[in-house]
């Protein structure tokens, strides 16, 4: 090996080779091309050929004689305006800046010649009227993107002109094209969509008003059975989901009037349709933000009964729960305080109880600030006192004094 060559670590020369290797097969897919400007013959690769000329460089296969790409070159600089044949029939062409940057029209082109494919670039972004058509020559998609997501709509066909999906801006914006006015009810009254797959499977439906879904519903592809709800009434997003059987499974309740989706409520359902589990949250101000936080999460057995029940607060800066749990038969069980110090550890506080079945106290714990027991008491089923000891650190324990 030369000592050029031990300069450069292996991984190195591999990835500057592989580097070269792309170089190559890149130039060797036009290697059979002859190009030529103005009548006179040039090369892509060699700036020599085309130092300082302006005007429109086209290759053609050396075999067959076929068109295979034009470029614009404007003073030896290679932008502007582009094109790619396919057996001599032009599939695409667009229009890119001096830094590389796509601006203007793009079009792609299907064997036939037809416009399939018409694209707005702006300075490199998609920007303005987007369509596409079918090899046939049948619009299926149109889009009309502007400066925000508000100020965008779109819409897509199926095969068989069937709405696909829709997407509405703040305002109709797609005339002539397609009448939103009246799709994404805008005309004072609100409009109800189906949706179709390109199988012609019902995909969903959607009532909107204002360009605002109000209701919509999803369906499975292949059984055709609900999968999904969602209902906007007074600033209240529902979300419901479904199950292979159809029952509900899981449900959420969204605040819409807050700068961000705040949730209001999840639920959850056992398979069988069984209430499982429910969440509220409420918004909060605390330490100078407005907070989504948990505030009540009630879990319930399969016989309906209530398993526990939680409440959240804050008292100060801590973060407390209120836990309380119950038996299939809807007795209270335990019950207890914490201080919420992370999504893992918790630390108790206050007293804490526990109960017979009969209902009768059983236990009761004291808990201090750093969430140590200092006092434990302990009655029996009929509701004599068994128990009143003072706990220390260490473990031991004495008779509480009054």
């Amino acid at each position: 090996m030369s000592n050029r060559l031990r300069q450069f670590p292996l991984k190195t020369l591999v990835m500057n080779c592989g580097l070269c290797f792309a170089a190559l097969f890149n130039q060797s897919s036009f290697a059979s091309e002859d190009c030529s400007l103005n009548g006179e013959s040039v090369s892509m690769y060699n700036g020599a050929t085309t130092a300082g000329k302006t005007g429109i460089i086209r290759c053609k296969d050396r075999d067959t004689g076929k068109l295979l790409r034009e470029r614009e070159i404007k003073s030896g600089k290679i932008y502007g305006l582009a094109r790619q044949y396919r057996d001599g029939v032009l599939i695409l062409e667009y229009t890119d800046e001096e830094n590389g940057q796509r601006h203007g029209l793009r079009r792609e082109y299907a064997n036939n010649g037809k416009l399939i494919k018409e694209e707005t670039e702006d300075h490199g972004k998609r920007k303005g009227l987007q369509r596409e058509w079918t090899p046939e020559g049948k619009l299926k998609r149109l889009e009309l993107i502007g400066n925000s997501e508000a100020e965008s709509a779109s819409i897509r066909w199926t095969v068989d002109g069937a709405i696909n999906s829709l997407r509405c801006a703040n305002k109709p914006i797609l005339a002539p094209h397609v009448d939103d006015a009246s799709l994404c009810g805008f005309k004072g009254k609100s409009s109800k969509i189906n949706y179709f797959h390109d199988g012609g499977q019902k995909r969903a439906s959607e009532t909107l008003l204002a360009g605002v879904v109000q209701e919509s519903t999803q369906f499975d592809y292949n059984s055709g059975k609900i999968r999904s709800t969602s209902e906007l009434k007074n600033n209240e997003l529902t979300e419901t989901s479904y199950g292979d059987n159809g029952n509900k499974r899981f449900q959420v309740v969204l605040n819409l009037a807050e700068k961000t989706r705040a949730f209001i409520r999840k639920s959850e359902f056992h398979e069988n349709g069984s209430f499982i589990k429910e969440q509220k949250f409420s918004m909060l101000d605390q330490d100078g933000r407005r907070r989504n936080v948990l505030t009540e999460e009630t879990q319930f057995y399969l016989n309906g009964q209530t398993s526990s029940q939680d409440r959240y607060r804050y008292e100060g800066k801590d973060y407390i729960l209120d836990a309380k749990t119950f038996s299939d038969k809807g007795k209270l069980v335990d019950t207890g305080s914490y201080v919420i110090e992370s999504a893992y550890r918790r630390r108790a506080i206050g007293v804490h109880q526990s109960y017979f079945e009969n209902g009768k106290l059983a236990a009761e714990n004291h808990f201090n600030n750093a969430g140590k027991i200092y006092r434990q008491k302990t009655w029996n089923e009929q509701g004599a006192l068994m128990n009143d000891d003072e706990v220390f650190e260490d473990g031991s324990r004495k008779a509480y004094k009054k």
